[in-house]
């Protein structure tokens, strides 16, 4: 079982955390349900999110596919409603984050400060592909 404190994730890496069915504080994961449930984070955004020279974004280190951990240099797909855009996964301080091409695609997609965003993983093809909404 994995074990989350959704508060104290949030406070430390000031983005929200949860699963599919809107996990309560201290939610308890089985990890055997965990492939089936679509994970998703929320995002509030910050002026280095949308400054065009970031490093990226942060990614909830619970949140990652098939159950495995991130490698770093791994592309992903970010989908949006305006298109779709290729980035590398790095690691800052241990945690993974969106890095090359993260600039781009903010710019592309015209975010601002304040923006709240849902980020949904989602496995296709042998494709690592994070669709966002705007809320």
């Amino acid at each position: 079982m994995i074990f989350i404190d959704c508060k104290s994730l949030t406070a430390a890496v000031g983005v929200e955390v949860a699963a599919h069915d809107n996990l309560a504080e201290n939610s308890e994961i089985d990890e055997d349900v965990m492939n089936d449930e679509i994970l998703e984070f929320r995002v509030t955004l910050t002026v280095s999110h949308v400054n065009h020279s970031s490093h990226g974004m942060h990614i909830p280190s619970h949140v990652s596919p098939g159950n495995r951990v991130w490698h770093s240099g791994e592309e992903v797909m970010l989908r949006t409603d305006v298109g779709t855009w290729m980035v590398r996964i790095v690691f800052r301080n241990g945690s993974p984050r969106f890095s090359a091409g993260w600039n781009k695609f903010a710019r592309d997609n015209k975010f601002i400060v304040n923006q709240k965003l849902v980020f949904t993983l989602i496995e296709e093809d042998d494709v690592i592909v994070f669709d966002i909404q705007s809320v």
